[in-house]
């Protein structure tokens, strides 16, 4: 869609990327002469005996440095940075500070940029929050029989609705997202898809009208009022928090689980009302920002958004 209309994109990727990339299950991305094999299976070179993480950084700044940035981008981490169990969470900080790091180089960029930090998973079994779910039959919302997975023993897999589902966090970092703020109106996954319809008017079409009616589309947890802050804060060095990791997981003692669990109960409720407040530190300072969305879990991949139109 973004291609039939001119609009540039890439995804990054090396050859470990935590199979977060669908994109090659589909035969129109896997010719290798072809642009979109180019820009959404082709694989950035990692040098023998590195570690997976900063080819891919260095790809993007190099990219960023030359006005090279597509207008959309993909950035999908590897297993080892991707903070899924069993991987180290200050891993996936080091690599997120690498990636600020190339957005940041060139300040004319980074004052244009949002970077959407997305989780595919909430890191554990309960949620205590209902999700809106669509009406039994809703067009769109339910698996079709024929698409339903038959298990070995013969018996029916999934077949209820493919939404909503537990919450998960996502981190929007830019120049527009400054403050501390959380959004707290309904999102998923499309709600990336539903920004891209708002920032470049290309219209989703397996986009059901149930949930472009129950999730919002990103725009609320962005400042367009002007007054943006462009300046870069200093940060903690997320290497030294990734060799710390390798050390306490190196010599600490395995956690022990409790011998005897309950499965907690789930609150009854109805569907939650529209937001919006701030959530913020007693000394985060005034200023006219629209809400973060911040929430936690185990993470998967990064879109980075920029608007120059370039590739």
């Amino acid at each position: 869609l973004l291609q039939a209309r001119g609009i540039g994109w890439y995804v990054y990727q090396e050859a470990d990327n935590d199979t977060n990339n669908v994109l090659p299950l589909f035969s129109s991305f896997n010719d290798t002469t072809t642009d979109l094999y180019r820009r959404g299976n082709s694989i950035i070179p990692t040098p023998a005996g590195q570690r997976y993480g900063p080819a891919l950084a260095a790809k993007l700044k190099t990219d960023v440095l030359g006005g090279n940035l597509p207008q959309v981008s993909w950035i999908l981490a590897s297993t080892p940075d991707c903070e899924h169990p069993s991987a180290a969470p200050n891993y996936g900080a080091r690599f997120v500070a690498s990636i600020l790091d190339a957005l940041t180089a060139d300040p004319s960029v980074w004052a244009k940029t949002l970077l959407f930090y997305t989780f595919d998973e909430n890191d554990g079994f309960f949620d205590h929050v209902v999700p809106p779910t669509p009406p039994q039959g809703t067009a769109g919302e339910y698996l079709p029989a024929q698409y339903v997975a038959t298990n070995p023993s013969g018996t029916l897999g999934w077949s209820g609705p493919v939404g909503l589902s537990i919450r998960v966090p996502m981190i929007v970092i830019s120049p527009f997202t400054r403050g501390g703020f959380c959004a707290t109106q309904t999102f998923d996954h499309t709600s990336l898809l539903l920004f891209l319809e708002q920032r470049f008017g290309v219209e989703v079409p397996n986009i059901t009208a149930w949930r472009r009616q129950t999730v919002g589309d990103l725009t609320s947890a962005i400042n367009f009022a002007g007054g943006v802050d462009t300046s870069v804060p200093m940060l903690p060095d997320a290497g030294a928090l990734a060799a710390a990791a390798d050390s306490e997981c190196g010599s600490l003692p395995a956690p022990v689980f409790p011998a005897s669990q309950t499965v907690p109960t789930q609150e009854s409720g109805s569907q939650r009302p529209e937001p919006s407040g701030r959530v913020a530190p007693a000394n985060t300072p005034e200023a006219p920002v629209t809400p973060l969305l911040l929430a936690g879990g185990a993470a998967a991949a990064l879109a980075a958004l920029a608007s120059r139109r370039t590739r």
